[in-house]
């Protein structure tokens, strides 16, 4: 009986250490992106990644105001199937060259993209093993209505 009792103790001993050792676990801390539309914040980590051979697509999950039913949200696509990491990236959606990349902005039910005939950059890095994009202010136009319609974005976009 005195060595189930030992049994049970070493058990239970080894138990709490593994215990110990899981909690105290550096966890990785989630990647936010964060973007600025005229003023209005937008914060997300619930972001998707659709990787093809020659395409990969960076997306946030659709944020939704549910009380006015608008959608806001980004889109970047790469030509070059991965995340590319350059000093910095032309923004354009009218090529498919691969240093180039499409970021597209959902703002109030409306895609936005940054003109091409101004060029735009973004600036890339690695943080935390991570592609980083950020994004200095730049004018973003209506794709429907580019003379009529823009909107001024600026943000930090992180690859999930």
């Amino acid at each position: 009986m005195k060595q189930y009792k030992m049994a049970f103790a070493a058990l239970f001993l080894v138990g709490i250490f593994i215990l110990f050792l899981t909690a105290c676990k550096k966890s990785t801390p989630a990647q936010y992106s964060t973007w600025v539309v005229n003023n209005d914040t937008f914060s997300t980590n619930e972001v998707s990644v659709d990787q093809g051979k020659a395409r990969l697509h960076f997306f946030s999950n659709s944020i939704r105001d549910f009380s006015h039913k608008r959608m806001f949200g980004f889109d970047m696509t790469f030509n070059s199937g991965s995340f590319v990491v350059y000093d910095s990236l032309k923004l354009d959606c009218s090529s498919q060259d691969p240093a180039w990349v499409c970021l597209g902005i959902m703002y109030d039910d409306t895609g936005y993209v940054a003109h091409g005939t101004h060029p735009e950059y973004i600036q890339s890095s690695i943080v935390n093993g991570k592609a980083r994009y950020t994004l200095q202010p730049t004018w973003f136009y209506n794709t429907y209505r580019p003379a009529e319609d823009k909107i001024l974005v600026s943000g930090v976009f992180n690859e999930p």
